[in-house]
């Protein structure tokens, strides 16, 4: 179920909002006898919405209405153009407009000739704006960050502030997750020009260089590259109920693994061992990655949606003292993981045993040699979770030729050989 929107009042708008709604008003004033479309375009969690919720009833007033894009587009796709009002105000993306006016995509809807089009720019807010929104809305600020570095690097964005005010966010981090923004939203413009004309604030120097990095290539080159996407996937997931730990890594070591990993051109593999988990964080682990009704399914998992991974090539085992998992056709794999649970016991790894009543648990992602995509982001799912909840883990990844494991008690990665 989509979450309702959150109601705002006129009063509740800032300036730039107030101004641009204005500006939605003289307009329908202006063509209150001819058939109107007025887009409202900007880039996501700009406020386009709170603004044109906070003028609704002025709308109304006006016998215009407000329509959804994607109702608009259903509407002119279907050709149902009986039902679309005489005035009607919808909100657009940079994307959604792309797509709209894109002349290769052949079935693109058109409206009818009477009907007019216009389009109002809407920006993000100015830095005052932004800076009295962080001071106002934000509660708890667990990053490294200062509230002044939150506000620049939100690109005067209201939706980045949660994003950037989490646990373990550094400058560095801030900058990739603006420019990760600014890839996803921005993908079919690539000159900077263009792109300021979305903002009242400077994009600071290190978002653009990321950005252009990003942009200079389909595939990533830093892990953190996606950040932003990951993180915009965990806030889905929690508007469902649905808590998932942080993506950031805690040993400052794994990044630069992973970024390795992401220029591997040989074989593509990752193994994790986890060889002692408490029960309560055994459950946890069955619920992330879909345990259910005997086995694990993409379908009933979380973390790995959330970091876009699927379970193609993917294998699971456990064992605790209620029950023993593994899939029928990977034997290997189980022997794999028995093996470093015996060298557990005997005291062969570098990880303390808590002795207590556990489960122990391992995946293996692999792929096809080059193609490093998938077993990449499933190690960051699972990596980056235990390391969330200080459980020491052991990993043999072919795409970095190393084995190492995780040392819950220095929070660093340590070499094995």
């Amino acid at each position: 179920m989509r979450p309702e929107r959150q109601q705002f009042s006129y009063s509740e708008l800032t300036p730039t909002q107030k101004a641009v709604g204005s500006h939605v008003i003289d307009i329908l004033k202006e063509t209150k006898d001819r058939k109107l479309v007025l887009y409202v375009k900007g880039l996501s969690g700009c406020g386009k919405s709170a603004m044109l919720e906070g003028i609704r009833k002025d709308i109304s007033d006006l016998g215009a209405d407000l329509l959804e894009f994607r109702e608009f587009n259903e509407l002119l796709f279907e050709k149902r153009f009986s039902r679309l009002p005489n005035q009607v105000i919808t909100s657009v993306t940079p994307r959604d407009k792309y797509f709209y006016e894109d002349t290769r995509i052949s079935s693109r809807p058109k409206l009818p000739s009477n009907f007019e089009q216009k389009e109002i720019l809407m920006p993000g807010m100015t830095m005052e704006e932004i800076e009295s929104l962080v001071r106002k809305d934000l509660p708890h600020n667990y990053s490294d960050l200062t509230n002044d570095q939150i506000a620049q690097y939100s690109l005067g964005i209201p939706l980045l502030i949660d994003k950037l005010s989490r646990t373990g966010i550094d400058e560095r981090k801030a900058a990739r997750i603006s420019a990760g923004y600014l890839r996803n939203n921005l993908r079919f413009t690539s000159i900077l020009g263009d792109i300021q004309k979305y903002f009242q604030i400077d994009i600071p120097k290190q978002a653009v260089s990321f950005y252009h990095e990003m942009s200079r290539s389909l595939s990533s080159g830093h892990i953190y590259d996606s950040l932003y996407v990951v993180l915009e996937q965990q806030s889905r997931l929690k508007e469902k109920g649905i808590v998932e730990p942080s993506p950031i890594f805690i040993a400052p070591e794994s990044e630069k693994i992973y970024d390795k990993m992401l220029h591997c051109d040989d074989e593509s593999e990752i193994k994790l061992f986890v060889p002692e988990l408490e029960y309560p964080d055994f459950l946890r682990i069955q619920q992330a990655f879909g345990f259910k009704y005997g086995s694990y399914k993409q379908d009933f998992a979380t973390r790995p949606d959330m970091f876009g991974a699927n379970y193609r090539k993917v294998s699971f085992w456990h064992k605790s003292r209620f029950d023993e998992y593994h899939e029928q056709d990977e034997e290997i794999f189980k022997d794999w993981s028995e093996n470093y649970l015996n060298e557990f016991k005997s005291g062969n790894l570098p990880l303390k045993s808590a002795r207590r009543e556990s489960a122990s648990f391992s995946v293996d992602a692999w792929d096809h040699v080059g193609l490093v995509t998938n077993p990449t982001l499933m190690g960051w799912a699972v990596e980056s979770l235990l390391q969330q909840r200080s459980i020491g883990y052991v990993v043999e990844d072919s795409m970095v030729d190393s084995t190492y494991y995780f040392n819950p008690e220095t929070k660093h990665i340590e070499s094995i050989r």
